[in-house]
């Protein structure tokens, strides 16, 4: 297998978002490989190819409730990822996945409604994000989420990533929102 070229992966994530929030990638990134100049888990590249998936909605609740979701989303950081910490999300917030320690960087857009959840060179899935954006549609509150990348093991993150998201919003989002 070859090696990781992690400045292409930097360029990738990069290209994708536009400033301010390159430069925090990037910073978030480079402050990872300084700490891990090898990153074990994302060392190898196996069965990298660019993967998309998404975007598909998981309904939240009846009613036009966006901001509510979203503030419920940014005060609880597991809504958004399998973190470790429930403390609230701001962008360029690093945090630490399970079970695997994989880091991620979190971009916000409160204008957009949207968490970006951006992997780190340490990350098996790295580069690559995940775009959960609250919607209204049909008199209802909805999570669209997408993702994508050139990480390893695109074809198995196809699959596992939508299923790993749903739960994360059926464990610590739904509930918030039930009678």
């Amino acid at each position: 297998m070859r090696k990781r070229n992690y400045e292409e992966g930097i360029g990738y994530l990069k290209k994708s978002f536009q400033s301010p929030w390159a430069s925090i990638i990037e910073s978030a990134c480079r402050e990872n490989l300084d700490e891990e100049p090898e990153p074990k888990r994302s060392r190898f590249i196996a069965n990298a190819a660019m993967h998309i998936y998404g975007p598909f909605e998981i309904k939240i609740c009846e009613g036009n409730f966006k901001k509510a979701v979203f503030e419920i989303m940014m005060k609880d950081g597991r809504c958004s990822a399998p973190t470790f910490s429930s403390m609230p999300i701001y962008t360029g917030k690093v945090e630490i996945l399970r079970p695997f320690q994989d880091k991620i960087v979190r971009l916000v857009s409160d204008s957009e409604f949207v968490i970006y959840n951006i992997t780190l060179p340490q990350h098996i899935l790295f580069p690559g994000f995940v775009k959960l954006a609250v919607v209204e549609e049909n008199s209802a509150t909805l999570i669209s989420i997408s993702g994508q990348g050139i990480g390893n093991w695109a074809k198995l993150n196809t699959l596992l990533g939508p299923l790993i998201f749903k739960r994360i919003i059926n464990r610590y989002l739904i509930p918030s929102f039930q009678t």
